[in-house]
């Protein structure tokens, strides 16, 4: 009886030997392989490219495993799943995938100097993680997207040089963590939204040639941490708000080319220092 029970615990003792070996030099499929819908997510935005000049995609094929594609970077923490997209400058043509929204632990996507065109997706507000959105010197056309407030760890947006118009969607005035907005050189209506002013994150505000009119809400003076501040080739008028000549950490404060009136402050050099 007492070789029975001896057999038997090393049995046990060499199955838990061999399972946790297995364990540790091959994980669960779930942790170091392809995520699926990630994976789609990226074939559906490399088939919305209509022409790729350089071979930037050429790697995106299922032969090869998406965290090791030009462009793609996956995390440390959630191996296999991906956290950023960086492809600026590569001559892309073609439209941005909705399929985008799918990739749920994005925090990064680079686009800049490209020719994307059409809609910015509204699928794009899905991504909660998001922190950085660099999509300058594209073709975009139609709206900021709304419901961009859900992107609610957003930091850096720059949209600089597309062709949006419309109205600045009010909910990106409650974005608590944006700290800087770049909406220059597009066709945006109506004056400078006063809600912008409820960003008090912001250092860098660029809005120049963006097609504004009307006055400089003074709402603006309440972004305290504003280093940049460019309004230069609007249709802005009126006088430029008092509160603007007191902000002690500006380094950069344009409003060139507009239609405004009034007076510079004497003291300019006082209250702005680092100008």
């Amino acid at each position: 009886m007492e070789v029975e029970i001896t057999t038997s615990r090393s049995s046990i003792f060499i199955f838990l030997m061999i399972f946790c070996f297995t364990i540790i030099f091959f994980p669960p499929a779930a942790t170091y392989s392809s995520n699926e819908t990630d994976l789609r997510s990226l074939l559906a935005f490399k088939s919305a490219i209509a022409l790729d000049p350089l071979g930037a995609l050429i790697s995106w094929n299922e032969t090869t495993h998406f965290c090791r594609w030009n462009g793609v970077k996956c995390g440390r923490r959630h191996p296999g799943r991906v956290v950023a997209i960086n492809l600026r400058s590569q001559g892309l043509v073609g439209f941005l995938s909705p399929h985008l929204g799918n990739l749920s632990l994005l925090r990064s996507i680079t686009l800049q100097n490209n020719t994307f065109h059409g809609l910015i997706p509204q699928e794009i507000t899905l991504l909660s993680r998001l922190q950085l959105v660099e999509f300058s010197n594209n073709s975009f056309t139609g709206s900021v997207p709304q419901n961009i407030s859900y992107c609610h760890n957003l930091v850096y947006l720059n949209l600089l040089d597309n062709r949006l118009s419309g109205a600045i969607p009010e909910e990106l005035g409650s974005m608590a963590k944006l700290e800087a907005l770049g909406l220059t050189i597009n066709t945006f209506s109506g004056p400078i939204p006063p809600f912008l002013g409820n960003i008090t994150s912001l250092n860098k505000l660029s809005l120049r040639s963006s097609g504004f009119g009307g006055g400089i809400p003074a709402s603006l003076a309440h972004l305290r941490n504003l280093k940049f501040l460019q309004l230069g080739e609007n249709r802005l008028t009126g006088a430029v708000p008092s509160g603007l000549f007191n902000f002690s950490f500006m380094e950069m404060f344009s409003v060139s080319t507009n239609h405004l009136d009034g007076s510079i402050p004497s003291t300019i050099g006082l209250t702005l220092p680092n100008l």
